[in-house]
């Protein structure tokens, strides 16, 4: 991009008259520190929307063109409208950053039996536009609702699990769905709930009020690129190595170890390798890994010890940066994920300490 001529600084956050000059569709959205939209202009659109991440707190937005830069903060709640004239044509943009979502006054329980499948994977049965019965997976790693090339209908566009319904869905199709599903469904269908993951009974239980939570280690929620990460730290060698990790229960495996994260915190990389490997993205596309065992996971006040650990040896398939906690990990805590508050829950269950796939001796948790 060219170097930006102007920066115009709006403090106030609804329905701004401002006009930015663009001679390129190409511009640049960036949300908060790490996410950056690539974003293409569009004089066709009556209105171009883009929704930022859910944020409890004001967050900092930046659109830029190659003539221009608007500067804003955004509240939950609050969206700017404004033009940018491309080429002298005016295209109708609004930022909006989603209002925050809290169901606790109502009473829209239910309890959702699942199975945990051999790749960890938690499968349920589920209805589509009211007629096709279809297993698919929770995903926390991704959004939505997302179906297998081999299944996928563009008329698709609607959603039954247990007692809830979901109209009007953008679906979307995937190489890779997991194993024996037809698809996977994300966080967000149930933003502004409480979702219990009980792997003691095998039940995927919705609240509107956070249940008892005695017993249970919290983590907050942070949210990045539609997605949300909790914060953890490494351990090698008595050195801890602080991060942030994607919570994924859709990657079946332990800890998928991020390049960059890597290098900025100086995690060892020499350490004994179990085993090379490759895995696949959602896309189909081939990752390769190297396995080794790493010593300590702390969340906040539970230690899981001698994971082993994937370390990529290409760029993380989550497109940002963080490590992912897989399913392999998760399945070991009962679960409760506030999406009222933000805060994860994490109780051991009775899968603490079962046998890790790559495992050597001596593996386990403590």
């Amino acid at each position: 991009m060219k170097p930006l001529i102007a920066l115009l600084l709006i403090t106030f956050t609804v329905h701004a008259q401002t006009r930015l000059r663009a001679d390129t569709s190409a511009a640049l959205v960036y949300e908060g520190d790490d996410y950056i939209h690539h974003w293409r202009i569009n004089p066709r659109v009556p209105l171009d929307i883009l929704t930022i991440t859910k944020s409890r707190e004001p967050k900092s937005v930046r659109f830029c063109t190659d003539k221009d830069t608007l500067a804003i903060m955004l509240k939950p709640g609050d969206k700017i409208d404004f033009d940018v004239a491309l080429k002298g044509v005016p295209c109708h943009t609004r930022i909006e950053s989603p209002a925050l979502k809290d169901y606790s006054a109502k009473n829209e329980n239910d309890t959702i039996p699942f199975t945990l499948t051999d790749h960890n994977n938690l499968l349920f049965h589920v209805v589509i536009n009211d007629k096709d019965s279809l297993p698919v997976i929770f995903d926390s790693g991704t959004s939505g609702l997302l179906l297998d090339d081999n299944v996928y209908k563009k008329e698709y566009n609607s959603l039954t699990i247990g007692r809830f319904h979901w109209d009007s869905l953008d679906v979307y199709p995937v190489s890779l769905s997991g194993h024996g599903s037809d698809g996977r469904f994300g966080w967000d269908l149930f933003d502004g709930k409480i979702v219990e993951i009980d792997y003691d009974r095998s039940l995927f239980i919705v609240h509107t009020r956070l249940p008892d939570t005695h017993g249970y280690t919290a983590l907050p929620i942070e949210y990045t690129h539609d997605l949300f990460c909790i914060r953890g730290d490494l351990a090698v060698r008595g050195v801890r190595y602080p991060g942030r990790f994607l919570y994924d229960d859709g990657y079946e495996r332990t800890i998928l170890l991020d390049t960059a994260l890597v290098a900025e915190t100086g995690y060892p990389r020499d350490q004994p390798i179990l085993k090379k490997s490759v895995l696949r993205d959602g896309r189909g596309r081939e990752v390769p890994v190297v396995v080794f065992n790493n010593e300590r996971l702390d969340l906040n006040a539970v230690s899981l010890y001698n994971i082993p650990a994937q370390l990529l040896a290409a760029a993380n398939p989550a497109r940002f940066k963080t490590h992912i906690l897989g399913a392999e990990v998760l399945k070991r805590f009962n679960t409760l994920l506030d999406f009222q508050h933000d805060v994860v829950y994490l109780k051991p269950n009775g899968l603490m300490d079962a046998a890790y796939a790559d495992a050597q001796s001596g593996a386990g948790s403590k």
